[in-house]
């Protein structure tokens, strides 16, 4: 779409095919229901055109709709919804689909809401509030089928670190961050900045001898009677998260706690 204007009139061409040609002539009337006011405003300071009325291109104004647009529009520049960005060039995606009964859905790409730089399908920087949690993938097994499994939920914002460690000669020392998974775990010094309020707990099934342990600076200290055999210990520490995030959210105390009961 171009427009072409001048002291007198604008001139507007759609698709190259029709073009519409407006002069700034005051005129008056109703026209399919709506009272129109013909009256187009110039401003030679700014190149700017205005009407204050409803207004159609290849197509009668709307009753309701401010612009009523027949064919594409092509467009440089922002784009607006009730004065809230939605996109600059060239992110804007026309993927969006709005169904009749109310449904929104994205096909292709990744969303982010609160951050401009999502790295996953949905990427959201603030709370969830939900009913249920549940993750939904192909059956492991069965190619006709979905599996679902829900979340275990709890009233702290806790992290759960997992493994097993040998006790040799009655001793053993677990280091939380680098063996609390497979694949080297984490950067040493995160437990402890992550985390509080730890409690720890250990198992032992390989004999009947008792074990105990502390938490001391993100690592576990292990003793066991046993002092000649070498046992596996399973183990597990629960911690509450401490971090600035959780802090900062709108549904924990000043420091991370959360407040799970609220007036409606």
């Amino acid at each position: 779409m171009s427009i072409e204007l001048d002291n007198t009139s604008i001139i507007i061409n759609v698709n190259n095919e029709t073009t519409f040609e407006v002069d700034f002539v005051k005129s008056s009337g109703v026209y399919n229901g709506i009272d129109y006011d013909a009256q187009w405003t110039y401003s030679s300071t700014d190149a700017s055109v205005y009407h204050l009325g409803n207004v159609g291109i290849g197509t009668t104004p709307s009753i309701t709709n401010i612009l009523n647009v027949h064919n594409g529009i092509n467009f440089t520049g922002e784009l607006y919804l009730n004065n809230i960005l939605i996109s600059t060039p060239p992110k804007y995606s026309s993927s969006w689909t709005y169904t009749d009964d109310g449904n929104v859905y994205y096909i292709g790409g990744i969303v982010g809401i609160g951050t401009d730089e999502p790295i996953s399908k949905l990427d959201v920087n603030g709370i969830i509030n939900g009913t249920s949690k549940s993750f939904k993938i192909e059956h492991p097994f069965i190619k006709d089928k979905i599996l679902y499994h829900g979340n275990i939920e709890c009233p702290r914002y806790d992290n759960l670190y997992r493994g097993c460690s040998t006790i040799v000669n009655g001793t053993c020392v677990v280091n939380i961050d680098k063996e609390c998974n497979d694949t080297n775990g984490l950067i040493v010094g995160t437990f402890d900045a992550l985390n509080t309020d730890s409690q720890l707990y250990l198992q032992n099934n390989k004999t009947f001898d008792n074990v105990k342990g502390t938490i001391e600076n993100g690592k576990i200290h292990i003793e066991c009677d046993n002092t000649k055999e070498e046992i596996t210990i399973y183990w597990i520490v629960i911690a509450e998260r401490k971090d600035i995030d959780v802090v900062n959210l709108n549904n924990t105390d000043s420091n991370g706690k959360m407040i799970c009961e609220y007036f409606k």
